[in-house]
């Protein structure tokens, strides 16, 4: 009978202790975690070409030689179109329209419209500087991209290199898992469309630091600051009569020269 008791004991203590061990795994593998998602899925909502770049020569002119690496790559785009392509497919999913289902003859027009408009908006803060130029604040940034996702949109976001060597670039974050230490930002890469990236399998990921502030991504080129990618109309405006205004040469020249002196922040 003793045996009997003592096996039955036994038995309860060690189920008591599976229990216990479950759930304390179960407890550490759910650390609390806030998840923002809108719904945005890149294999969908992403288009289904590569981003891609401009001629860098314009009629025999070279304008990376003649306005400068940093300003050529900030206003015309020579490196790509790909602020045009996350802003059309935020717009397309918004609409409830499918950008992987569009080719790009059909998806040119409203990218290159978009990608215009933010070239007279660059040209306006370009302009602006040292006025209105001043260095990214990556934490002030990041709440405003979980605040727009919060909202239900997502965010175009421009990504920089502090370091320099390479110029910025575009993607749109579309979800954001934040955890105790940090947020792992999803991101859909215009340079890398579905077919070239398992998106599915494999989120693309940036990610911001919360103690610390940080941030980090990468797709082949490493990038750590970060910022909400807005245009405003009336910067897109100033822009286009900025420009009108610099058709005449004396005054295209002195832009250039101003431009070449004096290196307008990021």
């Amino acid at each position: 009978m003793n045996a009997r008791l003592v096996a039955m004991a036994l038995a309860m203590f060690l189920f008591a202790n599976i229990l216990l061990f479950a759930g304390a795994a179960g407890a550490e593998a759910s650390v609390s975690t806030e998840i923002v998602d809108t719904g945005y899925r890149p294999w969908t909502h992403g288009f289904s070409f590569q981003n891609f770049g401009d001629p860098e020569v314009y009629y025999g002119i070279d304008l990376g030689a003649v306005l400068g690496s940093d300003f050529h790559d900030e206003i015309f785009r020579h490196t790509g179109h790909c602020y045009g392509m996350a802003s059309a497919s935020v717009d397309d999913f918004l609409a409830n329209r499918t950008p992987a289902d569009q080719p790009i003859d059909e998806a040119m027009p409203c990218i290159d419209r978009i990608q215009t408009d933010q070239s007279f908006y660059y040209i306006a803060e370009y302009a602006r500087f040292p006025f209105g130029g001043k260095a990214l604040d990556n934490r002030a940034e990041y709440e405003k991209i979980i605040e727009r996702l919060k909202s239900g949109k997502p965010a175009v976001i421009g990504v920089y290199y502090s370091a320099g060597g390479h110029p910025g670039h575009a993607v749109v974050a579309y979800r954001a898992d934040v955890g105790e230490n940090e947020t792992r930002i999803s991101v859909y890469d215009p340079n890398l469309p579905p077919a070239m990236y398992p998106y599915v399998e494999a989120p693309l990921t940036a990610v911001y630091y919360l103690k610390n502030g940080s941030f980090q991504y990468d797709n082949g080129q490493p990038f750590d600051q970060v910022r909400l990618n807005d245009l405003d109309a009336s910067g897109i405006a100033a822009g286009r009569a900025l420009a009108a205004s610099l058709a005449s040469l004396p005054g295209a020249l002195l832009f250039l020269l101003l431009m070449r002196r004096f290196p307008p922040g990021l």
